[in-house]
């Protein structure tokens, strides 16, 4: 019974693996998952039963459930590792804004005509500005007369420089 119990987890864990799964992201930590928890079992099986000769289903199951939990936690640390594409493209902007822009205003149009080349179009470039407009690098101008790189713009930001 034990024993099936344990290949009906390591199926389980394996489909979990597969692309788009649970697991796909900790692969390498999944893989061995199964095995993880045969172990934890052993030792749940000895510490209920100080003489027991055979893992009871019972005790792979318990296995199974402090399995999960940790393969959800190594889940949830790897994505809290992971940036955002949209992030990223918005952390090349102001890569670009402090290293390769000199004025101290910009204008979506300065963006995508002359900034990096993953945020030149417009809706790429706007949604960079709002992400770097959230974060405090840039603050929006208000009124209208404002002049970017010589030209006149409806919508300009300063650009908040490092201190």
């Amino acid at each position: 019974m034990a024993e099936q119990a344990w290949r009906d987890i390591a199926d389980a864990i394996e489909t979990k693996m597969r692309d788009g799964g649970d697991y796909e992201q900790i692969r390498g930590f999944s893989g061995k998952l199964a095995e993880h928890i045969l172990r934890i079992a052993g030792v749940l099986t000895i510490v209920d039963d100080l003489k027991a000769r055979s893992i009871e289903a019972d005790a792979l199951l318990r296995a199974a459930a402090i399995g999960d939990f940790y393969a959800s936690e190594a889940c949830r640390l790897f994505e809290s590792g992971c940036i955002s594409p949209e992030l990223a493209l918005a952390e090349k902007a102001l890569h670009w804004l402090r290293s390769g822009w000199d004025e101290p205003t910009l204008s979506l149009a300065a963006i995508y005509q002359r900034g990096p080349k993953a945020v030149r179009d417009a809706k790429t470039a706007k949604r960079c500005v709002e992400i770097l407009e959230d974060h405090g690098y840039l603050t929006r101008l208000d009124g209208a007369g404002h002049v970017v790189a010589g030209k006149p713009v409806r919508e300009a930001w300063r650009i908040e420089r490092e201190g």
